[in-house]
């Protein structure tokens, strides 16, 4: 029987903040999900842990395997997904109680929207707010213009449709970092982004966290997938930009084949002046379209 929501979460060690994290979901007012916990090779403390709350909770699905890492133990969860929609949560980050609500809400009022994350608050391993995240873009095309330079989504802020997870080929394996800016620079022209302005999730900053302790990985990681993004996905095979690649950010047409073959004389005046709004894509678009 399908659920609503798919929560994913993978586990490995780290036992200080687990049960919190695990019990913010389990205790979310929107209750119809199933949350699919990736074992990812833990020690024995947090195996026993992850198996008591299994006996307490049937929504819990425990999947028990070898360490493989975040990305691979990811792409194992959404492979049992059941969910239309899948909730992604770090394993020491915790959800507040109106998040699944808040996101649901959303995706049922704006059926173009495939990806949806929110604000969140940082807190320290004391539970003290240090900073709120309220900077990032909320709509689609101010969302899809950040996207050329960085990941503007917190990752367990995250709700996404399956169906568009399974169409992309989920988190793509040669990324140990940052898996996550690079899906998202994949699905961006399967359909709409939103971030929801409400802090909907606190995000725990530790000194075992990934940003404290991989900081110069996640960041070349990172690199790669914008250079990767923009590279293949703008510029192809380094010879033009055309416009179904411009309208690929733009998201605001069918992109149908016949607009590959569109040049800028042929665009309408909507269409070129929404191309203005993107001055370093649109010289881009003429060194390559007429130069080549």
């Amino acid at each position: 029987m399908s659920k609503k929501i798919s929560v994913i979460m993978s586990v490995y060690n780290g036992t200080s903040f687990l049960e919190e994290s695990i019990n913010s979901i389990l205790n979310q007012s929107f209750s119809d999900f199933e949350f699919i916990i990736v074992n990812d090779g833990s020690d024995k403390i947090t195996k026993k842990i992850l198996i008591n709350y299994k006996k307490k909770d049937k929504r819990i699905i425990l999947l028990n395997q070898k360490n493989k890492g975040l990305t691979k133990s990811l792409n194992a969860g959404i492979k049992i997904c059941k969910g239309e929609l899948i909730a992604r949560q770090d394993a020491d980050d915790i959800s507040y109680k109106e998040r699944f609500a808040e996101q649901i809400k959303l995706f049922n009022t704006n059926k173009e929207i495939v990806l949806c994350g929110s604000f969140a608050n940082l807190i320290n391993e004391k539970n003290q707010i240090i900073k709120s995240i309220t900077n990032i873009p909320t709509n689609d095309l101010d969302i899809k213009k950040k996207l050329f330079d960085q990941n503007i989504f917190i990752h367990s802020t995250t709700m996404y449709k399956l169906k568009i997870m399974n169409k992309i080929g989920g988190y793509n394996n040669n990324f140990k970092y940052a898996q996550d800016y690079e899906c998202w620079c994949r699905m961006s022209a399967e359909g709409n982004f939103a971030n929801i302005p409400n802090k909907l999730i606190a995000l725990r900053v530790h000194s075992q966290s990934i940003s404290a302790t991989k900081r110069k990985e996640q960041n070349y990681y990172a690199l790669k997938a914008k250079i990767f993004f923009n590279s293949k996905k703008i510029i192809n095979k380094k010879k033009i930009i055309n416009f179904k690649n411009i309208m690929f950010y733009l998201n605001k047409y069918d992109l149908k084949k016949e607009y590959a073959k569109k040049k800028f004389f042929d665009l309408s005046k909507s269409e070129k002046k929404l191309l203005f709004q993107y001055p370093k894509l649109l010289i881009k678009f003429f060194l390559k379209k007429f130069f080549y």
